[in-house]
């Protein structure tokens, strides 16, 4: 009795994987880690001038300033490295609140926003990774 029972979750497991596979709702991993080459300020901020270092795993990498889309990304950006685990490495030019986020795939028509993105994202089923807020000024 017992070994049916086993045998019929894994089945159930099974069954259900496959159906998950083929809706494409299996999302692969995303994670970001983003952080200040330098020391930061005892408020968690930072001066302009110092470089933001953005590590992640996924398929595209857009940040935001000020809820605002800023011109880097990954892949195709000038900062961004690829290899093992992605890099992009932003010079923080001026005052704002940066936010970097990693998609595990394209997250639709290019919203403009963060708000749009993500919403967008998660409309179509894209998983996403927020960094932390960064505050330079």
């Amino acid at each position: 009795m017992l070994v049916l029972a086993l045998a019929v979750v894994g089945v159930g497991a099974w069954i259900g994987a496959v159906l998950a596979l083929r809706q494409g709702r299996l999302i692969p991993q995303v994670r970001i880690e983003a952080q200040v080459e330098g020391p930061l300020r005892s408020d968690g901020s930072t001066p302009p001038g110092r470089t933001w270092r953005v590590n992640f795993e996924g398929a595209e990498l857009r940040l935001y300033r000020n809820g605002l889309r800023w011109g880097e990304r990954c892949p195709g950006g000038s900062g961004c490295r690829t290899g093992p685990r992605q890099e992009l490495r932003l010079p923080l030019e001026g005052p704002g609140d940066y936010r970097a986020v990693a998609f595990s795939a394209a997250p639709g028509d290019e919203g403009g926003t963060l708000h749009d993105d993500t919403t967008q994202a998660q409309a179509r089923g894209v998983a996403f990774a927020l960094s932390e807020p960064l505050i330079v000024y």
